[in-house]
């Protein structure tokens, strides 16, 4: 892989959705605040989709809503741009597992931390709301708990503009629609 601006070394692929793949990596100078040393993700969108305006404009968002949102909650967004692999866009690193993940291997959680849970994604919600935006893929998958208790919502690149219409093309995780919006109705807030 070819060097990136800022300077990183990736250190493994940690997966691959729909628009991309993620890999994590280390900083190897200081870059937006964070020092040489620090872990970063990078996701880089898959060049199938390198022509395909709708997976451009999600990655668009990712990036919009990540570097305006600053909230403990949510993901953010370190710095983006184009090399000869396409389209990247650099996060700080979210250790941890997904929600889906976790209760896989560990099996329910216990209350305090489900409560936890809820309360940290109702605030990414609420920050989300706030500025006039829905996430419109909350799913397990989405979500990292980190080994001191902290959620973090991710993926930002389905979100939408609160009394936006459903983009049918990329309507989200079918499984964890709401009602409203698997009728292709306009979601809101709620």
């Amino acid at each position: 892989m070819p060097p990136l601006h800022p300077a990183i070394d990736l250190v493994d692929e940690l997966g691959s959705g729909s628009s991309g793949r993620v890999w994590r990596g280390v900083l190897l100078a200081p870059f937006g605040g964070h020092p040489a040393g620090a872990p970063i993700a990078l996701k880089r969108m898959h060049a199938r989709l390198s022509e395909d305006a709708h997976a451009h404009a999600a990655f668009e968002r990712e990036i919009v809503l990540g570097r305006k949102l600053r909230h403990p909650n949510l993901v953010s967004v370190l710095g983006d741009g184009v090399d000869e692999e396409g389209r990247w866009i650099l996060m700080p690193f979210v250790s941890g597992q997904d929600l889906r993940t976790l209760l896989r291997d560990e099996g329910a959680l216990p209350e305090e931390s489900v409560r936890s849970l809820v309360r940290q994604l109702g605030s990414a919600l609420a920050a989300l709301h706030a500025e006039g935006w829905r996430h419109a893929d909350l799913k397990p998958e989405n979500v990292r708990w980190t080994e001191s208790g902290r959620a973090v919502l991710m993926d930002l690149g389905l979100a939408r503009q609160l009394g936006q219409p459903p983009d049918r093309s990329q309507p989200g995780s079918h499984a964890y629609l709401a009602p409203e919006q698997a009728r292709g109705e306009v979601g809101d807030a709620r």
